[in-house]
Order: C-alpha cells, then structure tokens, then sequence
C-alpha cells in the first residue's frame, strides 16, 4: 500500500493471533508482538533475538544492547528492544 500515509495517525488496538489488545503508543505494538512472541514460542524469539532482528535497516530487537540507541531490556540479560 505504497500511497497509505499514517502520518499523525495513533493506533488503538492491535489483533495478535486473534487476541485484542488496546494501546495507545507505537512502542505499544512491538512491546505486544514480542510479547507474544514469547509465549508462542520463546525460542524462536531468542533466535531472533540472537541475530539481530531487522525487518528494514535497523534492528529492533538483539541480544547485544549496545547494538541500539535507545533500547530497552525485554526479557532480563537477554532480549533488548529499540
């Protein structure tokens, strides 16, 4: 949907493996996807994790914290999200 332009735009809610949860902020959605991520199957989110998550050019999600600039931990000394 290249001519979509969300600019300004807040989301309320996001449906993860038809579960709906309400936020209010973007750090909201990845916060929720990790999440249950983690529940689903908390190796492959280590995996991730491991290699450096990276779905455009940055990464969002890693083991290695110094990899981010404003990252935060995730799962105690071992998952680190932007």
């Amino acid at each position: 949907m290249p001519d979509l332009d969300l600019t300004g735009v807040k989301p309320k809610s996001i449906t993860f493996n038809g579960k709906t949860t309400q936020i209010s902020r973007c750090r909201d959605i990845l916060t929720t996807v990790v999440t249950n991520l983690f529940y689903l199957d908390k190796n492959k989110l280590f995996k991730m994790a491991k290699d450096g998550w990276k779905p455009r050019r940055r990464i969002i999600l890693t083991n290695d914290k110094t990899k981010l600039t404003r990252g935060f931990e995730f799962i105690k000394d071992t998952v680190y999200s932007h």
